[in-house]
């Protein structure tokens, strides 16, 4: 803060993680800056369904992550038969991932996620694992 280190504390939870801070707030002003290691993040450009239509978009139904922190499950909806994809920060993290496709990409990572097919379902399910490199282990990475 101010340029000074000061204590602080990781709360992790099964989805994310928060740094926490406290510190005596007097007159004057007052910078704190948190430096981030390993930070990942996934992103969906949602869409919204045309005016009495159903939705089309993909939903994220739930995200855990393991005791360990090198490896992030994901539960995701869908229309049957879509396909999305997930925007990728920092993909240099990712070894590889089970259930979808990965596209590192120069640019611009993704994720490539198809839905199934279903006669029964409107929107299918499907599990995503992502699993991180050895050097992201040494750090924890958090959600964006």
């Amino acid at each position: 803060m101010n340029g000074r280190p000061v204590p602080f504390q990781v709360e992790t939870g099964e989805t994310d993680q928060h740094v926490v801070v406290q510190f005596p707030v007097a007159a004057g002003k007052y910078l704190l800056r948190v430096g981030l290691l390993n930070e990942f993040g996934l992103s969906e450009q949602s869409v919204l369904p045309a005016l009495g239509s159903a939705s089309r978009g993909l939903r994220i139904l739930s995200e855990t992550w393991s005791a360990s922190r090198d490896q992030l499950t994901l539960e995701v909806s869908g229309a049957a038969g879509g396909e999305y994809d997930l925007g990728v920060w920092n993909a240099g993290l990712i070894q590889n991932v089970e259930g979808a496709e990965f596209h590192p990409g120069t640019a611009k990572a993704t994720i490539g996620v198809r839905i199934p097919q279903s006669k029964t379902e409107q929107y299918p399910h499907v599990k995503i694992v992502v699993h991180f490199s050895a050097e992201q282990k040494r750090g924890k990475p958090g959600k964006r």
